[in-house]
């Protein structure tokens, strides 16, 4: 092996083998060992810096260049030469994933009888279906959250299933969760859109 070495004199060496994840969201990880001369190390850490590309991306399916996160990790050897543990990130395509969740809620209300009337009031409930839309996707740093994009085509009004009860007020739909992960120059968001009240 070490002769390898010498043939490849003052360069990175990429080792095998190299792990490639892909994700659901459109995340991609990579890891890989790089080895080098103890002595040019200082060398190798300028391209080796959190953001830069990622040594051997040419190759790996992702819309966007696979960039280096987090820092680098070494180990000096005792053969005169170093590895060096490479993470990266990118995104294989931009649309993330979908799904659709459903769930119910009940509402009651209170109805009002004319003076002397028996009973003075009553309560009546309606039951309705709310569609929960997830998205899960990664943005580049430098890319806001385009929240138009995800309420479009789709309809968030609350459907009666059971009873009678009238919804008050107007409901629209809403980011009620919103997570991102860091990855560096990517980050992976998780956000959960569904209609509420809005405020008067």
């Amino acid at each position: 092996m070490q002769k390898i070495y010498e043939k490849q004199d003052g360069k990175l060496i990429a080792t095998l083998p190299r792990t490639v994840n892909y994700y659901d969201s459109g995340l991609v990880q990579v890891s890989q060992v790089f080895v080098g001369r103890t002595d040019l190390a200082n060398t190798f850490r300028s391209s080796l810096e959190v953001g830069d590309v990622f040594p051997t991306d040419t190759d790996i399916r992702s819309v966007n260049s696979i960039r280096i996160f987090p820092d680098v990790s070494e180990n000096v050897r005792q053969d005169g030469m170093t590895d060096f543990i490479v993470n990266g990130y990118g995104r294989s395509n931009t649309r993330g994933i979908t799904r659709y969740e459903y769930g119910v809620i009940s509402f009651s209300r209170t109805i009002q009888n004319p003076p002397n009337s028996i009973p003075e009031s009553y309560t009546i409930t309606g039951v309705y279906r709310f569609l929960t839309k997830i998205v899960k996707r990664v943005l580049r740093k430098s890319e806001k959250y385009n929240f138009k994009s995800d309420i479009d085509n789709e309809n968030y009004t609350p459907e009666l299933i059971a009873g009678l009860a009238t919804l008050q007020g107007l409901w629209v739909p809403a980011v009620v969760d919103y997570t991102s992960q860091n990855y560096g120059d990517y980050q992976e968001i998780t956000v959960a859109i569904r209609a509420v009240q809005a405020a008067v």
